[in-house]
């Protein structure tokens, strides 16, 4: 008698939990289903003075811009103070965006300060189009949440976690998230064969003539001393795949970080491209906005990028 109770109440126990279960299941592929008809949902945002339509994980702006520039930082790593400094500087220099490809805090203070939060309210007030990007020292979860956070109060600030691709009036964005390498050993941002796979169908994805730019923290690898990933160390350390498939999908322009002291720009072939000098491709990493030691002492970078029909040029900005 005894055995047959026992046996009851473990059947009914394990029909709750096969119940549970099935409505977990079926939840889940509710929600799946509704983030899908999401994604496909097309509606249009307005930054600014500009619109842009979404379609899928994609920004679309119709209207095309003749000329446009944009401030470029990286690696800020919570130094609210220099983006402020450079933030006026775009501001007076009439930039038509900002783009900052990642590290916008450093990854321990993620958890214990609200650093990451005040450099990105900083470029939100502004009211000009912000697109960040994750580095490897971006922790996702406190990533994700600051940006659904300040996306209330700041619709200007545009996720490239989440809109991989976007093309911006004359100017297409494709976003690279991921990195390899020791430095990414313990971040969040690690980049595999699937990611790469993504990486290279988004890249190859554009049909209009307008240039097409990965916007990456970490850059492509360059050969040379003239390349964007050459560091003090004198060596080249940038991503090798990445390099393939810019090469693979005729991509000619990057904007890259990660590497505080690399600051300079060039093109596909590695050849030095000088400042405020319009080239057909252009590879820059501005250099971090955190101080950071330079061959000549230390500094914080930022750069502006100036696009006329295929051709862009760039402009360094230094503050000693």
């Amino acid at each position: 008698m005894r055995n047959a109770i026992k046996l009851g109440i473990y059947l009914i126990l394990l029909g709750c939990l096969r119940g549970a279960w099935l409505y977990t299941s079926k939840e889940e592929a509710r929600k799946e289903e509704e983030n899908e008809r999401t994604r496909n949902k097309i509606t249009t945002i307005t930054i600014g003075q500009r619109r842009f339509r979404i379609q899928e994980s994609a920004l679309i702006e119709e209207i095309k811009i003749p000329e446009q520039s944009f401030g470029l930082l990286t690696d800020t790593h919570g130094d609210v103070a220099d983006v402020q400094y450079f933030t006026k500087e775009f501001i007076k220099r009439k930039v038509d965006g900002v783009i900052l490809t990642g590290d916008i805090a450093d990854m321990f203070r993620w958890y214990v300060t609200d650093d990451g939060e005040h450099v990105l309210r900083v470029l939100g007030e502004t009211n000009l189009p912000v697109y960040v990007l994750p580095g490897n020292h971006d922790v996702h979860r406190y990533y994700t949440n600051t940006i659904r956070k300040l996306g209330r109060e700041y619709p200007n600030i545009i996720d490239l976690l989440r809109y991989r691709r976007v093309d911006a009036a004359g100017i297409n964005f494709v976003s690279n998230p991921y990195g390899e390498g020791p430095h990414y050993k313990y971040s969040d941002y690690v980049a595999d064969e699937r990611k790469y796979d993504e990486l290279e169908k988004l890249l190859c994805s554009f049909s209009d003539n307008d240039p097409v730019v990965l916007v990456t923290h970490q850059p492509p690898l360059c050969k040379g001393k003239y390349g964007v990933d050459y560091t003090l160390g004198e060596k080249n350390e940038g991503s090798q795949q990445l390099a393939h498939l810019m090469k693979k999908c005729n991509v000619k322009f990057s904007f890259s970080g990660h590497l505080h002291s690399a600051t300079n720009g060039c093109t596909e072939t590695y050849e030095p491209v000088p400042q405020k000098q319009f080239s057909p491709s252009l590879l820059v990493t501005p250099g971090a906005v955190l101080r950071h030691k330079t061959r000549t002492g230390y500094a914080c970078n930022a750069a502006i990028i100036t696009v006329t029909g295929k051709t862009l040029m760039y402009e360094l900005l230094e503050r000693d």
